[in-house]
Order: C-alpha cells, then structure tokens, then sequence
C-alpha cells in the first residue's frame, strides 16, 4: 500500500509540475514588455517630433475616473 501511496504522491507532483510549468511559460514575461521598452526606445531615436497623450482608468467603490496627460518634443539637434 505505502509503495501505491509513493507512486501516486510521485505522480501527481509530477503532473503540478508541469502545469505549473506550462502556466508560467504563457503569461506575459517581463522580459517581453523589456523588448517593448527597448524598441520604443529605438523608435525614439529616430524621431524628429512627437505627440502623446497617456490615459489611466481607475475605478473607486463604483466611481470611474480617468487620468490623461498630453506632451510634445522636437529633437534640436543630434
């Protein structure tokens, strides 16, 4: 019986392990929003101009807000 019990215990660890595994693997990986960093970074440097706004959403017991924000630079020299 205590062999079953180990086999079964070996198994089902095993078996967590892997879906523990395989959950990791599809979140979103902060080494992912790094390369989006970097390439908007890159992108930067090849502007001349640029306009952007950010918005930020929060909802507080029921209440909706919204936060935006708006900036602008010319690049003046290299």
């Amino acid at each position: 019986m205590r062999i079953i019990n180990r086999n079964l215990f070996k198994t089902v660890l095993i078996v967590f392990g892997i879906i523990f595994l395989v959950g990791c693997s599809l979140s979103d990986s902060s080494s992912n929003k790094i390369e989006i960093i970097e390439n908007a970074a890159t992108k930067n440097t090849e502007l001349n101009s640029a306009r952007f706004e950010t918005s930020l959403f929060r909802e507080h017991m029921g209440d909706q807000y919204t936060e935006t924000s708006e900036g602008t630079f010319i690049k003046l020299a290299d």
